[in-house]
């Protein structure tokens, strides 16, 4: 068989095993487990685990069957597939003068971030309530896991915002909202990090790699930008992943035992940062491991070994008290947020909502995986073996965070398992491109320096024209404006006036409760919740409920329970939450209404 025939054979049977995949989906029905947790799939008696089920046969059916079809029809060997994740610690070309186009970006990125306009759109009382409420309640009491029940990362909702807080000597939305803008500003410069390791690797000339480069990066930028209440295809709580993608792509061809041991604080760390992340952190961890198995450089496990093994000692050893809640959270959360938080994924290819962006996202992943599965496979001169291997690692990373999406198969969190997705694109259309025209041959002969100028007037024009620098010049006065705006400011009509009410009443209460999603209102009120379960959505399992019954009796105040009427996206806190609603219902008997909240007491 010709090589055009096996290629031709090999796209088709790739076309109907994704086809077959789209059949088999809703065919794929785990039986449906009892639970006390209150949620679509229990209420559509559905099994939580069938999407990821589904989404795991979905990718790995047709990349097994792609590697089978190669191995056959090629006449491929095991070993040979085995030898090419080994490295020859490959010399590439010195790129000193790319640097200059790395400051070019990192000043475009700071000018930016000064010009920023500060955003007063009204406050997400439920998503931006997070990361006020828990970090309020942490700088009265000094209470991290043990006063807060974290549902998405003990810095990402407490810490951070929390120590922002105490550097300024000040407690405001505006300051939550400029550590957002720091956090997007970082996760911008982690990109550019990224992206010239790639470049690094490329097998071009000096010239095309700066093209590459400087490509990718603009590119690049419209994946995330500073509008914090849109979402964006690559999301800041990616920062640790990113990091650990460059290290990874460092390590590969040059082993570093600085390298290796941020590795290992990074699988303690994105813990901290945001728990699903550091799921993904260990298993890149232990894929990276396997590769260096292949390589024989057990001595480069060991320095992460022992580096995670440091760090998770100190934490465990440092404050006892915190560790144990932090192990039981982590494990509450990891087993029930699925039920908590799912919705059931759209069918591929249907007419389901956001079925058109979840197939989108799950043929780009399936693609890149077998993308780099066959460059691995066979020899290219224009990928050195090393870039080969980034890109694998590039497209794992690609098919585990889609498993944020899983959790919750909405618009937004699909949007946002693209990121990697994007990345890859980026990256292949790019060095697709540097490569074709590497064939084309002008008439105008340009010097090295003349090249070099035109690329700098390029970028400077592109990326500058639409800069504000009257809003750099007032940055300092503008900041200082903007962090101490009253909470007011933020606030919708209904919220303030709720707001001012509401203090005359609980004034002399040392905690209140919510019953509401609306986890803003403890620091708007500034009173902290009388139990670690301020964020009531994440309540969830029975013992939970109990957990937060027995708090609220050993609660040594008159305490005042608030309920909104907001709650209209999910089921009602009745049927969620029967156990904490009985205990209200038969301890709090006088209600006042406010501005569409009922305040209940004792």
């Amino acid at each position: 068989m010709t090589f055009r025939k096996r290629e031709i054979l090999l796209f088709i049977v790739l076309i109907l095993s994704i086809f077959l995949c789209k059949i088999i989906w809703p065919l794929i029905k785990l039986p449906f487990l009892e639970t006390d947790i209150i949620g679509e799939y229990s209420l559509k008696k559905v099994n939580s685990m069938n999407d990821i089920v589904r989404y795991f046969v979905f990718i790995s059916f047709p990349v097994l069957i792609f590697i089978f079809l190669k191995i056959k029809l090629y006449n491929l060997k095991p070993l040979y597939i085995l030898n090419n994740f080994k490295t020859n610690f490959e010399k590439f070309e010195k790129i000193e003068n790319i640097y200059f186009f790395l400051f070019l970006f990192l000043l475009y990125l700071i000018v930016e971030f000064f010009s920023l306009d500060f955003s007063i759109h009204k406050i997400d009382i439920y998503h931006e309530g997070q990361k006020l409420s828990s970090a309020y309640k942490s700088l009265l009491d000094g209470s991290l896991w043990s006063g807060s029940y974290v549902t998405v990362g003990i810095i990402y909702e407490t810490i951070g915002t929390k120590y922002i807080w105490k550097i300024f000597n000040h407690e405001s939305i505006g300051l939550m909202r400029i550590l957002d803008l720091c956090y997007i500003l970082i996760t911008k410069i982690s990109l550019i990090f990224l992206f010239l390791e790639f470049t690094k690797l490329i097998p071009f000339n000096l010239f095309q790699k700066f093209c590459f480069f400087i490509l990718t990066n603009i590119l690049a930028f419209s994946l995330i930008d500073y509008n914090l209440y849109t979402g964006d295809t690559v999301h800041f709580r990616e920062i640790p992943i990113i990091i650990s993608l460059i290290l990874i792509i460092k390590l590969i061809n040059n082993p570093s035992i600085l390298n290796l041991s941020i590795l290992g604080f990074l699988s303690f760390f994105t813990f901290l940062w945001s728990i699903d992340r550091g799921i993904v952190i260990l298993i890149i961890i232990l894929i990276f491991s396997i590769f260096l198995i292949i390589n024989r450089r057990y001595r480069d496990i060991l320095y992460i070994l022992i580096s995670a093994i440091f760090f998770w000692s100190i934490f465990a050893t440092y404050d006892q008290k915190e560790f144990l809640y932090f192990i039981y959270n982590t494990k509450s959360i990891l087993k029930e947020i699925n039920q908590l938080n799912g919705l059931v994924h759209p069918i591929p290819f249907s007419d389901d909502e956001n079925s058109s962006r979840a197939t989108k996202n799950l043929i780009t992943i399936l693609l890149s995986l077998i993308f780099t599965i066959n460059l691995l496979v066979t020899k290219r001169k224009y990928f050195s073996n090393n870039l080969k291997i980034s890109l694998f690692f590039l497209s794992i990373i690609s098919f585990l965070s889609y498993l944020y999406a899983l959790s919750r198969s909405d618009g937004p969190h699909i949007k946002q398992a693209f990121g990697y997705s994007s990345i890859f694109i980026i990256l292949i259309l790019t060095y697709i491109f540097i490569m074709l025209t590497e064939k084309i041959k002008f008439n105008l002969e340009l010097s090295y320096k003349t090249k070099n100028y035109i690329l700098f007037s390029i970028i400077f024009f592109f990326l500058f024209i639409n800069i504000d620098f009257k809003n750099v010049l007032t940055i300092k006065e503008r900041f200082n404006e903007y962090i101490y705006l009253e909470d007011k400011i933020f606030l919708s009509d209904g919220d303030a006036k709720f707001i001012s009410s509401a203090n005359k009443i609980i004034s002399n209460e040392k905690c209140i409760h919510l019953i509401t999603t609306d986890s803003a209102l403890y620091y708007l009120l500034r009173k902290p919740s009388c139990t670690r379960f301020y964020f009531s959505w994440s309540i969830g399992s029975k013992r939970n409920q109990i957990l937060t019954v027995e708090e609220l009796k050993s609660s040594d105040t008159s305490i005042v329970v608030l309920s909104g009427l907001s709650d209209n996206w999910s089921s009602s806190y009745e049927i969620k939450h029967p156990i904490i609603f009985e205990f209200i219902n038969n301890n709090f008997k006088k209600k006042i209404s406010l501005n569409d909240r009922v305040l209940i007491y004792k």
